[in-house]
């Protein structure tokens, strides 16, 4: 599927992003898809979709799939009792603090990560007020090197949140271009299946 755009109409209030989130336990991005969903959906978080984007890919760095970012489009309910009891109480006022605290915690304690992961997370009515400079980032993203500074600018200028999870955090590059394609669609990006 390519350039498939996603309409926040469709139920959903939030969409994440997820770049090189490789570890030991799970071999590529792709496979923590279905293990957060079912832990999303267990704490009360409806899950719409996932997509995969196709990135610009460093040709030094080995990788015979190419370059992708995931990106899950979420809708907030309300916390369950059990997971809050392990996420700190201090999240507890905005929902894009407490989903960005559920992310974290399913990934700090699924992956020993062994790249330069990074996290975004954005409120879908906060992206189409600035879809022309979000669309034109996500463009170049997919043709050359970004460094992960611009990303991080371009996160506080649109109120998106963001997290270096490890390494260099080059990550968010790919996580915010991924939430971009996702919302707005023109990348190269197919679906993932979620099991029911």
């Amino acid at each position: 599927m390519s350039g498939r755009k996603q309409k926040s109409g469709m139920g959903y209030t939030h969409i994440v992003g997820l770049d090189a989130a490789a570890c030991h336990k799970y071999s590529r991005t792709a496979s923590l898809v279905e293990p957060l969903r079912q832990f999303l959906t267990f704490n009360r978080v409806s899950v719409y979709g996932c997509l995969q984007h196709r990135l610009w890919r460093d040709p030094s760095v080995p990788a015979p799939r190419g370059n992708w970012a995931l990106s899950l489009a979420i809708r907030w309910n309300s916390p369950a009792d059990q997971a809050w009891d392990e996420v700190e109480s201090a999240v507890a006022a905005a929902p894009e603090l407490q989903l960005e605290a559920l992310c974290l915690h399913f990934l700090q304690a699924e992956c020993e990560f062994t790249s330069d992961a990074g996290l975004c997370l954005a409120d879908t009515q906060q992206l189409s007020g600035l879809s022309q400079e979000l669309q034109a980032y996500a463009q170049r993203c997919r043709g050359q090197f970004v460094h992960k500074q611009e990303s991080l600018e371009l996160c506080r200028r649109s109120n998106i949140l963001v997290e270096q999870l490890s390494g260099s955090g080059q990550g968010i590059v790919g996580a915010l271009a991924a939430i971009v394609f996702h919302h707005f669609g023109r990348g190269d990006s197919r679906e993932l299946i979620l099991h029911a």
